[in-house]
């Protein structure tokens, strides 16, 4: 399920409780305040579990403008979702780098299917087999149909050993 967002500075979309932002090209502080405040209202209103921001559109980007990202980022899992960055170009994290900005608290991704599966909600532990379980089970599942199919026959031999005898 999709829905869209009207927001004045970039697109947003809500899919299966994930809410995607477009961050805008240009970014200015005004426009990057009006992103923040849409997100975290967004986030709030609809309860979402996660936010992408892709920000593949952004070439430059100074240290200040990235470490509002950073906040809006703290702030939204603060507000129980998570964040995480889809499409940094090479050169402004190459710059972001060079200008000595942390990046320990940032979670990315290359693109949106990659976040997407990062914020795949968990199964319930019920439904979550581990391969080497589910290959113990259909090995003893078929030991089991062996052992009933060995039964059977033997149980034929028998009656067919009795059978000669009676005649």
């Amino acid at each position: 399920m999709q829905q869209t967002i009207r927001a004045s500075s970039s697109t947003m979309n809500i899919i299966e409780g994930v809410l995607l932002v477009q961050a805008p090209e240009n970014f200015d502080d005004a426009t990057f305040q009006t992103l923040r405040r849409e997100i975290l209202q967004t986030v709030h209103a609809h309860s979402v579990r996660g936010v992408l921001l892709d920000v593949s559109a952004i070439e430059v980007i100074d240290s200040v403008s990235f470490h509002l990202l950073k906040d809006t980022s703290r702030t939204v899992t603060i507000m129980g979702a998570k964040t995480i960055f889809v499409g940094f170009q090479p050169g402004v994290v190459s710059a972001l780098i060079d200008l000595g900005v942390e990046f320990d608290d940032i979670e990315a991704a290359r693109e949106m299917e990659d976040a997407m599966n990062i914020l795949k909600p968990p199964l319930p532990e019920c439904e979550a087999i581990e391969d080497e379980e589910m290959e113990e089970l259909e090995t003893e599942n078929d030991d089991q149909r062996d052992e009933t199919e060995n039964e059977e026959e033997s149980v034929e031999r028998n009656d067919e050993i009795e059978t000669e005898r009676d005649s």
